[in-house]
């Protein structure tokens, strides 16, 4: 599944693309939402962003499309002249302006909401800060970590749980993890308040730097180093992750590879001590 980083990218593409553009043709691939077409075409997109893994495209109609890429869900823009690439997938939204189109393939959690809909929506309401929202200051998600809500949980599961911090999916979870020093089984109250601010730094770090780096969570200059050595992205984008049966990087103890409630997640133990 794409995290926040990789939604990020394509909000940006898609909003270099279709912010300030007139709606010239729109077609939703599913029926439940083909009576908003005639809602939304002629209207003027306004604005495109992300909020953790979900997608946001807001019109001058006061109607926001939501989206959730979820697993398979992929968007593709081209130049509005340029043939649809041929694919099996199944077309869900496709947004046409005087310059490009934009499609949505496979994914199913689509909706059209209103501002009270899109305050009050189930999973939007209830999504912590994006940690990719630089208006947020590290002072502000340190507060909202340390509000006292996310005591009792490990770590392993409060990562993956999008109130708490938006964005982080399989693969940022163990890497925040291992930068952070932190076993997966750690409880959140077990930290010291300078471990929790630390955690909430060591997070928007990881997450910023797969930004950059387009999903590479090591420091740059390592990453180079491991591909003029010959090793593929696959095999040198990460610290920890999908590395399991590997040496450490940085201690050479073996990476063990554990799942939690069926997702996967690799730790270091030399580097991750679990408290005792």
């Amino acid at each position: 599944m794409p995290e926040g980083p990789e939604i990020y990218r394509v909000a940006q593409k898609l909003s270099k693309a279709l912010s300030n553009k007139k709606v010239l043709s729109i077609e939703f691939g599913l029926d439940r939402l083909k009576g908003w077409e005639e809602v939304l075409i002629n209207s003027m997109i306004t604005s495109v962003r992300s909020h953790g893994k979900a997608m946001l495209i807001s019109t001058d109609s006061g109607y926001t499309i939501y989206s959730h890429n979820q697993l398979y869900g992929r968007w593709d823009i081209r130049l509005s002249k340029t043939a649809e690439r041929k694919t099996n997938r199944s077309l869900r939204i496709l947004i046409e302006t005087s310059t490009h189109t934009a499609r949505l393939y496979s994914a199913s959690d689509i909706e059209v909401l209103d501002a009270i809909d899109l305050a009050s929506h189930p999973f939007l309401s209830k999504l912590g800060p994006d940690l990719l929202d630089f208006d947020i200051s590290e002072n502000g998600l340190v507060k909202h970590i340390t509000s006292g809500r996310f005591d009792r949980r490990a770590l392993q599961h409060l990562l993956l749980d999008q109130s708490f911090l938006a964005g982080i999916g399989n693969y940022l979870r163990s890497e925040i993890l291992f930068e952070a020093g932190l076993h997966p089984k750690t409880r959140f109250n077990n930290l010291e308040s300078k471990q929790k601010q630390e955690l909430a730094i060591i997070a928007r770090k990881i997450t910023k730097r797969a930004l950059d780096q387009n999903g590479i969570t090591i420091d740059y200059e390592i990453a180079e180093n491991l591909k003029n050595e010959g090793l593929t992205k696959r095999q040198y984008r990460h610290w920890v992750f999908t590395r399991d049966g590997e040496p450490c990087r940085r201690c050479g103890s073996t990476i063990i590879h554990t799942r939690v409630g069926g997702r996967r997640l690799d730790y270091c133990p030399s580097c991750q001590p679990e408290l005792t």
